[in-house]
């Protein structure tokens, strides 16, 4: 959970009411992704120097209840994104 992503240069997020997550637009593709509530905080988390553990940690202190596995779905969670191409990989950080 070493990996640094950063929001890909052609990407715009526009956050939902509250409890309704947000809309990712691919400006390229011209592709449309939602994301829940959850996606919507990770989302906001990504700041290009942050590590996915950075953000888990964020995650585990934030929810009252965070997931078993939880840096397992935060991982995927930006996986799929990055195969989206809504993601770019900025680094993997030495442990």
């Amino acid at each position: 959970m070493n990996e640094v992503y950063a929001h890909a240069p052609r990407v715009v997020f526009r956050s939902l009411k509250e409890g309704e997550g947000g809309v990712l637009l691919h400006m390229r593709t011209g592709q449309y992704h939602g994301v829940n509530e959850t996606g919507a905080y990770l989302w906001e988390k990504l700041d290009g120097s942050r590590t996915l553990d950075n953000i888990a940690a964020d995650v585990t202190k934030d929810f009252t209840n965070p997931p078993e596995g939880l840096e397992t779905l935060i991982q995927d969670f930006f996986s799929d994104l990055a195969e989206r191409e809504l993601v770019v990989s900025e680094s993997t950080v030495d442990a």
